[in-house]
C-alpha cells in the first residue's frame, strides 16, 4: 500500500506539477484518509517524501526546486522582483 501512495503521489505530480491532496489520494486508491495519512507519514519517515506547508511533496523535487530556487537567487533573480 505505501509503494502505492507514493506512486500515485508521484503520477499526480507529474501530470498537475502540484502535490495531491490526501483526500484525493484516498477516493483515487479505495481508502480512508488515516490510512493514506499513515503511509504518508511512512513515506517521509523513510526520506521519500516531505511535509510543505500542508502537503507531502516528493523529496527529489523538493531537491530540485530548492537548486533551482538557488541558482535564481545567485544570479539575483528573485521570484517577486518584477524589474526588467
Amino acid at each position: 500500500m505505501t509503494q502505492e501512495v507514493y506512486d500515485a503521489i508521484i503520477t499526480y505530480w507529474r501530470t498537475y506539477s502540484v502535490p495531491p491532496t490526501t483526500r484525493w489520494l484516498a477516493k483515487t486508491l479505495h481508502r480512508s484518509e488515516s490510512v493514506i495519512f499513515y503511509h504518508q507519514r511512512k513515506l517521509g519517515q523513510m526520506g521519500l517524501l516531505v511535509r510543505v506547508g500542508y502537503k507531502w511533496v516528493p523529496a527529489e523535487i523538493k531537491k530540485y526546486l530548492a537548486l533551482f530556487q538557488s541558482q535564481n537567487t545567485q544570479k539575483g533573480v528573485l521570484s517577486h522582483d518584477k524589474r526588467n
